[in-house]
């Protein structure tokens, strides 16, 4: 499906696992189908994804966490160019206040994510 360290856009990713254009935990029918990740705002990407706040942001987060599946995994690398690092799976998720804290002030967030996710590449 996806070969590792090419680049693909975002229409190329969205024709092969559909989702949202815009997204960076896109959904279909409830699941999470990939991860679309800039490194400016999750420089610990792909192991580390923060999760920001809002509603489809906090709904695609649970969906993840719950379905504990394999997704592709995608770095932004220039504007409109992402490259497949892989597939990762959610190793866990911490709410904790320090880490969430440490893990805001390393991607220069205004505040701390709402939830870190720790993820565990899978080798295919």
């Amino acid at each position: 499906m996806f070969e590792l360290k090419t680049l693909y856009s975002r229409r190329d990713i969205h024709e092969q696992v559909g989702g949202s254009l815009q997204s960076y935990l896109p959904t279909v029918e409830g699941q999470v189908v990939c991860a679309c990740l800039r490194t400016d705002t999750n420089p610990d990407a792909p192991e580390i994804i923060l999760v920001g706040s809002g509603p489809i942001i906090q709904q695609s987060a649970d969906a993840l966490l719950s379905q504990r599946s394999v997704i592709p995994v995608f770095l932004r690398r220039e504007a409109a160019k992402w490259e497949f690092v892989g597939h990762f799976r959610v190793d866990r998720a911490s709410d904790d206040s320090d880490e969430r804290t440490e893990y805001g002030r390393r991607a220069e967030w205004d505040r701390p994510p709402a939830l870190v996710l720790h993820m565990s590449r899978i080798t295919p």
